[in-house]
């Protein structure tokens, strides 16, 4: 772990390797965490050099590869509940959950590998020949894997279609939605165990989505109590509202429209979108700044919402060194927030019902 100091915060790194996003191939990464992750990391040092110190080994005093040293060494090397173990030259192994032992225990817990199984490996991944590795061969056991839990709730959460994918990255505590779309990879070959049970209360949920939307819709932009802006606004506000400013629309056929994927709606922190299909804008910008500035007809922006923001990112703001990157770039988001919200306020486009 290492540890640097910007703009005034002390921010932490883990430092280690994988095999994302690299063909297969390892590769040195650092990974970002916060304080009480950095605490942990202590402490598992601490309990990894008491056992290195059993074995007269100091790692940060010797030279040579990082991986003969892992954060979690094997407690069989203190010896404890067993003839001790001794590092091969100088390498140490990593700690091993060793809970399953008995054939019995074994048989119950892992399934047999199935033909439909192997089947179903290479529709997701078609470039491993899963079938020519000895660990996955019709008959034998299902050799699990810590990992895995992590991986199969990514594809298949992802393949029943009732978990959006920002909603995954939360999930899964992933900085972007790319690392979850790689955890999900394949997830559209994979089988949909969920629709398969007619029962299954996310079917009744999934049902229910595009009800849910068009009430929220109605609620939050039809019939809405406050001032609102955008290019979905506009359209509103001249194409749905009579002289006197009453909503012309048809309940019953604007549930249809979304039941058949015509419209659309979610809600955000200004507001809401009523984009039917993929998003053309920057997805980490979280403030939808973009949609205000480039006048977004898919955008409905709540004028009460967007003063709530307008403070919060003036709080943000002040408390920022202002020679930083991260002030210049809050600052453009807070003058862009502070410019549409001025001009509804002078030219409100869509007034109280």
């Amino acid at each position: 772990m290492e540890t640097t100091v910007a703009d005034g915060k002390t921010h932490y790194l883990v430092k280690g390797r994988t095999t994302k996003f690299n063909n297969g191939l390892p590769k040195q990464v650092r990974w970002v965490t916060n304080r009480e992750g950095a605490q942990a990391i202590k402490v598992a040092q601490a309990i990894a050099d008491a056992i290195y110190a059993v074995h007269g080994t100091v790692p940060d005093a010797v030279a040579g590869p990082r991986l003969k040293y892992p954060l979690f060494p094997s407690t069989g090397y203190l010896g404890f509940a067993d003839v001790r173990q001794a590092p091969e030259d100088g390498t140490f192994l990593t700690a091993g959950l060793k809970f399953i032992t008995g054939m019995t225990l074994q048989s119950k817990l892992f399934a047999p590998i199935e033909a439909g199984d192997l089947k179903e490996l290479e529709q997701i991944d078609p470039h491993r020949a899963w079938g020519s590795e000895e660990a996955f061969q019709v008959g034998a056991p299902w050799q699990f894997k810590t990992h895995q839990l992590r991986r199969s709730l990514a594809l298949y959460a992802q393949r029943s279609g009732l978990v959006s994918l920002p909603s995954l990255r939360r999930q899964l505590q992933h900085l972007t939605e790319e690392m979850s779309s790689y955890y999900a990879k394949g997830s559209a070959f994979a089988r949909d165990f969920i629709g398969d049970e007619k029962d299954h209360f996310g079917l009744e949920w999934q049902a229910t989505q595009p009800e849910s939307a068009a009430l929220g819709y109605i609620l939050n932009v039809l019939m809405a109590d406050d001032v609102l802006i955008g290019g979905h606004a506009n359209w509103v506000h001249h194409r749905l509202r009579d002289e006197n400013g009453l909503v012309l629309v048809d309940r019953e056929a604007t549930l249809r429209r979304f039941k058949k994927g015509e419209m659309a709606y979610k809600e955000t922190l200004i507001g809401g979108c009523t984009n039917t299909g993929e998003c053309d804008q920057v997805p980490l910008r979280w403030l939808h700044v973009d949609c205000l500035r480039d006048g977004c007809r898919n955008l409905v922006c709540s004028l009460s919402k967007l003063e709530r923001v307008v403070v919060a990112q003036e709080q943000l703001v002040a408390a920022i060194d202002p020679q930083s990157i991260e002030y210049r770039t809050e600052f453009a988001d807070l003058e862009v927030l502070r410019s549409a919200r001025d001009k509804a306020k002078q030219e409100p486009v869509g007034e109280p019902q």
